[in-house]
């Protein structure tokens, strides 16, 4: 298929979703709302309601605390996950008396996570750090490639290149999109290059 005939097939499903949302939102089916406005919004509120965060830059207070969270859960989360299995790896007897529970947290599903760290460290910053940090470092984004091709951005930014290029290796492993892999491939041979 041409690169062309893909994009018009992945516009025509956001085009479908988008508007089905927008009809069971806003439209009645014999009498009854499937979508209530109560519990759901449609597509041309929530796209205003965006808009007018950019118009007045309120959106841009709520991006900021995003990132430094994001930066703050990958900083936590690599620094404890390194350090951890490093000292496991130091340690066998450690790493032993600790396995069932390390395979007992790594049982239980992700969503368990977001209330139990919400109760323990409140609604503010440090909750969204903490979850964030569980999910890197039990390896929940392990196999997707965007988490590898973001990791090797930062790492290229810090100068780490021989470590970038090992993260763009794994994203491109990953990739299924022949853009998306031709991008990698050139990123890769970039990081080699500058190495």
């Amino acid at each position: 298929m041409s690169r062309i005939g893909l994009l018009s097939l992945q516009l025509l499903v956001a085009v479908v979703v988008l508007g089905s949302w927008q009809l069971l939102a806003t439209v009645p089916v014999f009498g009854h709302m499937l979508l209530p406005p109560f519990f759901f919004s449609n597509p041309l509120d929530v796209g205003s309601q965006i808009f007018d965060w950019f118009r007045t830059g309120m959106i841009w207070k709520h991006l900021l605390i995003t990132l430094w969270e994001s930066i703050l859960a990958f900083a936590i989360g690599s620094l404890g996950g390194v350090g951890i299995g490093f000292w496991f790896a130091r340690q066998p007897l450690v790493a032993a008396v600790f396995d069932p529970y390390v395979k007992m947290a790594n049982a239980l599903p992700r969503v368990v996570l977001a209330p139990i760290f919400t109760l323990w460290l409140g609604l503010g910053i440090w909750s969204k750090v903490a979850l964030v940090e569980v999910l890197g470092a039990q390896g929940a984004l392990d196999g997707y490639h965007l988490f590898h091709a973001t990791r090797a951005d930062l790492l290229r930014r810090l100068g780490r290149r021989a470590d970038a290029a090992r993260a763009y290796e794994r994203a491109l492993g990953l990739a299924t999109n022949r853009a998306e892999r031709a991008f990698l491939a050139r990123r890769l041979a970039e990081a080699r290059a500058d190495g």
